[in-house]
């Protein structure tokens, strides 16, 4: 599911963004049915916050901890085309039935070297510990936010994930990825001092995928 770019951090919205925001929301696949709940939850966040978002440029940060508060959902099924690491933290890799995730181009206010938005959410293992790394080839290529407050960092290097608290299972936080251009980007994920490479088709998907 594809959805209204996220911009962290609150805002005015300006006249001038309006058009990004449609062009965004246009490209909404009618079947919601077809997506997981903790997807369709991401999206509806996400529109209802746009308006705030937009016309505000996102702090970046090289290394911050994801924020375990006010997680949008819970879920006993991951998402088709998710890629699990130590069984604490879940990454989408493509949309359900494509071989990459979708990205729009988002307005000239955010940082002006990642002018794409993906926005996809992330999967947490209550009661386990990660960090999602970028590698030092990746930098200056991504960078990625999660979280469901007011103040989610846009982390350029590593993101702290958990322990969050709760039942055991899979909780969600909406967010996304912005990138420079469309194409294959890697990512690291540390579980336990074991480094697991995810590979992303962010959009267009990775060779060989």
């Amino acid at each position: 599911m594809q959805v209204p770019s996220r911009v962290p951090g609150g805002g005015a919205t300006r006249g001038n963004d309006i058009g990004s925001l449609i062009v965004v929301w246009m490209s909404v696949p009618a079947r919601l049915e077809d997506q997981p709940l903790g997807v369709v939850l991401a999206g509806l966040l996400t529109l209802s916050r746009v308006t705030a978002g937009i016309g505000r440029t996102p702090a970046v940060t090289a290394s911050r901890t994801l924020n375990c508060r006010d997680p949008i959902g819970t879920e006993d099924h991951l998402p088709a085309n998710s890629k699990v690491a130590g069984r604490a933290v879940a990454l989408l890799t493509g949309l359900p039935r494509r071989r990459a995730l979708g990205a729009a181009r988002v307005s000239e206010a955010l940082p002006p070297s990642h002018r794409y938005w993906s926005k996809t959410p992330l999967h947490v293992r209550t009661r386990k510990a990660a960090e999602i790394g970028v590698p030092r080839r990746e930098r200056g290529r991504i960078a990625m936010t999660w979280g469901n407050t007011a103040s989610d960092p846009l982390v350029d290097r590593t993101l702290s994930v958990g322990p969050c608290p709760g039942p055991v299972g899979w909780i969600v936080f909406p967010g996304g990825y912005y990138v420079t251009r469309p194409g294959c980007s890697t990512l690291l994920v540390r579980v336990d001092s074991t480094d697991a490479p995810v590979r992303l088709g962010i959009g267009a998907p990775c060779t060989g995928k």
